[in-house]
């Protein structure tokens, strides 16, 4: 039986693991030290290196001559675990060994023996956020107080499902989904492993569609070369690969940037006719937008309303992939989002890329040679009304009253300020 790319080529020391640099430098920096943790907690979405990284520690750990932290693979506990001989490292998928009995005789009383051959005794718990209640609550002492010679592994693609007091007890990894460099560089390797010429569009809808998990994708490309073609081609490859409607994003993309409701719908009717599917259209598109628009930050926006516009679509095909249609129109959502979209992104390029403002009168006599341009004087939409002037009534400033007669002032005599001065002022200086 030929046997699967992702076992075949499976990595044998740390330097061939993809990815995930972070988790593969601390523990080679532990294991070189001798300051191995007792307890590990690596968590991340499938097929990303989890359990093979754990492996490799269990490894290296028992290695008889590991060297920059990296297994011999010469030895003779590594020439074991190769055969899966070795009795040192012990493997409970706990998904399907999820009670407490399974927990106890599997771990906890195998915990209290000595290792056989190396140094550690090595426990790998994969999927262990599927272990019960009580489960957790036996494994939880052994984790706090665990014999010198143990080494637990636990594994997870569910982090929230796992009791804050087994994390606490535990060093935690959080792995990543590998980029496209390095996944495109592990096919690679591969294909010319196999001694098979595989064409560079074929590794891009592999990456693609595996969206960053290493064993999806070689189990793509396992599928691929199992077509028994030395040269393989987009074209052999698309018999295996999920079919993608990447052209006919781009084209419907583009007719709605161009507010081309007619050719955008007729397009997408024409394609659900086909037998194409919404949702993987949909996702498609999503990502082909999100490029676009992150490609305009990246390269610094030049036109002001690109960035935007490209947000506010996103924001529309969310709006359309959470929506439920019926399956007799799957693509009457999108149909809507197309019309709404186009009518109104009509109107508003055409008031954003001018600078007139209908809402105001046009001038008068701005014509050529002082003549009127009555076709300007005429221009008033009912969507943007011309603004009319309200002359506001000016009120009249308020009158003085007359004073009483009791508080004007009573005239003096020019004698009667001479004395009243007492002295200071002549008759003739009051005169001047």
């Amino acid at each position: 039986m030929a046997q699967a790319l992702y076992r075949k080529y499976r990595p044998q020391i740390f330097a061939d693991v993809t990815g995930q640099d972070h988790v593969k430098r601390t523990i080679q920096n532990q294991i070189i030290t001798g300051k191995i943790a007792h307890a590990y907690l690596f968590s991340g979405p499938r097929g990303v290196g989890k359990t093979t990284i754990a492996r490799l520690l269990a490894k290296a750990a028992n290695c008889e001559d590991a060297k920059a932290g990296e297994p011999c693979n010469k030895c003779k506990s590594c020439l074991d675990f190769g055969d899966g001989k070795a009795m040192d490292i012990i493997e409970v998928d706990a998904a399907s060994h999820t009670g407490v009995d399974n927990v106890r005789e599997n771990i906890i009383d195998a915990v209290r023996f000595a290792p056989g051959q190396g140094k550690f005794k090595v426990f790998i718990i994969d999927e262990v956020h599927m272990l019960s209640s009580s489960a957790f609550n036996a494994l939880l002492k052994t984790l706090e107080e665990p014999p010198a010679h143990a080494i637990f592994v636990l594994a997870t693609t569910e982090i929230h499902k796992i009791p804050a007091t087994i994390i606490s007890r535990c060093q935690r990894f959080d792995f990543h989904k590998v980029n496209k460099q390095d996944l495109f560089a592990r096919l690679k390797m591969i294909t010319e492993a196999e001694g098979i010429k595989v064409d560079g569009e074929v590794f891009d809808s592999i990456i693609r569609v595996s969206e960053g998990c290493v064993r999806d994708a070689e189990s793509l490309l396992g599928q691929i070369l199992a077509l028994g073609e030395k040269n393989i081609t987009v074209e052999e490859a698309s018999l295996v690969l999920p079919s993608t409607y990447i052209a006919t994003v781009k084209e419907v993309t583009s007719l709605i940037l161009k507010s081309d409701a007619k050719d955008a719908v007729q397009k997408i009717n024409q394609f659900i006719e086909q037998g194409g599917q919404m949702k993987p259209f949909l996702d498609e598109m999503i990502e082909h937008v999100r490029g676009l628009m992150m490609s305009e930050i990246s390269e610094g926006v030049r036109d002001k309303g690109s960035g935007v516009r490209y947000g506010k679509l996103l924001d529309n095909l969310l709006d359309v992939r959470q929506k439920n249609a019926p399956e007799a129109f799957p693509q009457l959502p999108f149909e809507i989002m197309i019309v709404e979209r186009c009518q109104v992104s009509g109107v508003g390029d055409q008031d954003d890329d001018s600078n007139n403002d209908d809402r105001f009168p046009p001038v008068m006599g701005g014509g050529k040679g002082g003549e009127q341009d009555d076709s300007a004087a005429k221009k008033v939409t009912l969507n943007n009304p011309p603004l009319i002037k309200v002359e506001m009534p000016v009120e009249k400033p308020c009158e003085a009253s007359p004073v009483s007669p009791e508080l004007q002032p009573v005239p003096r005599s020019l004698e009667d300020e001479v004395e009243r001065s007492e002295g200071r002022f002549s008759v003739e200086d009051l005169k001047s």
